[in-house]
């Protein structure tokens, strides 16, 4: 990995870190919504400034389904937000697949109760 990592890095690590399936996918539309060819994902900072700068808002109605566009759009800026802060999170190298990186609740603990109206 060169001094500063590119979008690229991300998601190559992304994949070996087995990252949710829906943040690869947002990662891998990325240069799309640019209008640049996939190759050119490592040209595009992974700095969290950058990417609001650059990407975020941008490119919706290119990959997004006809539906509700801007929903869709701020969704995938969203999960891909969550990406680069786990990836800054573990930049230094500790995380790897076997050894799992996002953050789980353990099995101990009952998931919360929903309340029913009365």
């Amino acid at each position: 990995m060169s001094k500063f990592p590119s979008l690229a890095n991300v998601l190559e690590w992304a994949k070996e870190a087995n990252e949710p399936t829906d943040s690869i996918k947002n990662l891998e539309k990325v240069p799309a919504r640019l209008g640049m060819i996939d190759a050119d994902l490592g040209s595009l900072s992974a700095s969290l400034v950058d990417y609001e700068r650059i990407v975020v808002g941008k490119g919706y109605t290119l990959v997004g389904s006809p539906k509700d566009v801007d929903a869709n759009g701020r969704r995938m800026d969203s999960r891909i937000r969550a990406l680069l802060r786990r990836f800054w999170a573990n930049f230094d190298g500790s995380c790897t697949a076997s050894r799992g990186c996002r953050r789980r609740t353990p099995s101990s603990v009952p998931p919360p109760q929903r309340r029913l109206r009365p």
